[in-house]
Formats: structure tokens, C-alpha cells, sequence
């Protein structure tokens, strides 16, 4: 694709993030599903602008104030870049930024009043909430990808994961997590097919691991999301007792 192509595509995708229908990562998915034709570094290059313009996206929408708009937005986030050459109005690309356009993002280059909730990109009833900023901070850097070993030893994990071309570092607290600071595709790697590994971040492995499961336990998770402790318990009691969970 070309680059103002590219541009297209996120502008798109945020048009439909903004109506607030379905989360950005399904958006990006059904998207993309939509466009086989699109090779892996347009995606990669079209869901980090995604990401990154959501991230900041209430710094970007205080500047812009009622110009707010996905294609502004992105303006507004790509400023450093050459806009004329992004935004030309060729085939399948933006077309060219208006006068009135252009007057927006100037004023919005300028704009500082923002208040130290917007810096931390959280909402004010939020913001006040919090006591240590540094659980801000890590708000608004990007989650590394955890996986937790599945009936095999960490390190057959990481081996088998290796063979796939997928480079994973074992994490810190837990024994059985591997974590991979890239952006990677688990869905067509074998040692994800195969059930070698689950997508879980550390923390929740931790507290896996600190329920202390033994096989002759009866084990309830009363507040099960997509159920990831409840299959880590079952695992952790080699699959031999029922875990209830409950949502």
C-alpha cells in the first residue's frame, strides 16, 4: 500500500472505533478480515496508528476541540510528517486538508492548557482516584504479550515458540510465563493450536499460582471474564477436578 493509502485505512478504522459499538482490537480484526489483500506491514504500520492515536486521543481531542474528527485526529497525531503528501486526494487516500482544516490543526499545534489529568490521558472523575501515578504512566505504554506455559515446561514453550520465528523472554515473577515485548500473531502459531500456551499476562498467573490449587480441591472463580485463572487452576490440578466459574 501506498502511504497516503495506509493513512485511509486508519482513518476509516477510527470512524468506526468513535461510534463506540465494538472495542478497536474486533474493529481492526473484522477490518482487516474484509482485506486479505493487505500485507503484514501495512497491518502492523495501520493498527499501531490506530493504537497510537487512541492512546492519545484526549490530548489530540482537548486540542481540536469541536474539529475532533477521525480525520483530523490523525492529522493531528502524524503533525511531524509531510501532511500535503498524505493527505493529496489521490486514489484511495485522504483528501487534500481544507483551508479550515488546516487552520485547526495550526491552532491545535499551540494548544497547552491541558490539566495533568488529560497529560495522563485519564478522565477527571478518574484521575482523582488514583494515588500513584505511576499506575497511569503504565496505562498508557503498551502491554507487553504474556503467555503461560500449558502442560509443558516453560522452556519447551519458548523453544517451540522460537522454531515459529516468535522470540519470547521468561517473565520475571511467575515460573511458568513467557513474555514477548513485540507485537506478535499467537492465532496461527502451532504452540498456541496446539494448547502448549495460553494468552494470560503474569499478574493473573501469579494469582494462579498463589491459590496454592491442590487435586483434591474444590475451586469456584465467582468473577470469571474470558475464564483464563479458572484454566489455569484446572492445569495447575492437572485437569482431575471441576472449576466452577462464575461471571
Amino acid at each position: 500500500m501506498k502511504e497516503a493509502s495506509r493513512i485511509q485505512a486508519v482513518i476509516d478504522v477510527l470512524d468506526e472505533v468513535m461510534k463506540d459499538l465494538l472495542p478497536a482490537d474486533v474493529l481492526l480484526e473484522k477490518y482487516f478480515k474484509l482485506r486479505r489483500y493487505i500485507g503484514a506491514k501495512d497491518r502492523r504500520f495501520i493498527s499501531d496508528t490506530v493504537w497510537g492515536i487512541i492512546r492519545k486521543r484526549v490530548k489530540l481531542s482537548k486540542a481540536l476541540g469541536k474539529n475532533a474528527l477521525p480525520r483530523l485526529l490523525t492529522a493531528l497525531y502524524l503533525q511531524n510528517q509531510d501532511l500535503e503528501l498524505l493527505f493529496n486526494g489521490e486514489e484511495y487516500a485522504p483528501v487534500i486538508l481544507s483551508e479550515d482544516e488546516k487552520k485547526a490543526l495550526a491552532m491545535a499545534k499551540t494548544f497547552e492548557a491541558y490539566d495533568e489529568a488529560d497529560l495522563y490521558e485519564c478522565p477527571k472523575w478518574l484521575f482523582a482516584k488514583f494515588s500513584d501515578k505511576r499506575a497511569l504512566e503504565a496505562l498508557n505504554e503498551t502491554a507487553p504479550v504474556d503467555v503461560r506455559a500449558n502442560f509443558i515446561s516453560r522452556e519447551q514453550a519458548k523453544d517451540r515458540l522460537k522454531k515459529e520465528g516468535l522470540f519470547f523472554a521468561p517473565t520475571p515473577f511467575s515460573p511458568l510465563g513467557l513474555r514477548s515485548t513485540e507485537r506478535v500473531n499467537l492465532k496461527n502459531a502451532m504452540t498456541f493450536q496446539d494448547g502448549d500456551i495460553e494468552v494470560m499476562d503474569e499478574a493473573s498467573q501469579v494469582i494462579s499460582l498463589l491459590c496454592n490449587a491442590k487435586a483434591h480441591h474444590k475451586i469456584m472463580d465467582y468473577c470469571a471474564g474470558a475464564g483464563g485463572k479458572a484454566l489455569a487452576l484446572g492445569a495447575l490440578m492437572h485437569n482431575d477436578r471441576v472449576v466452577f466459574a462464575h461471571d
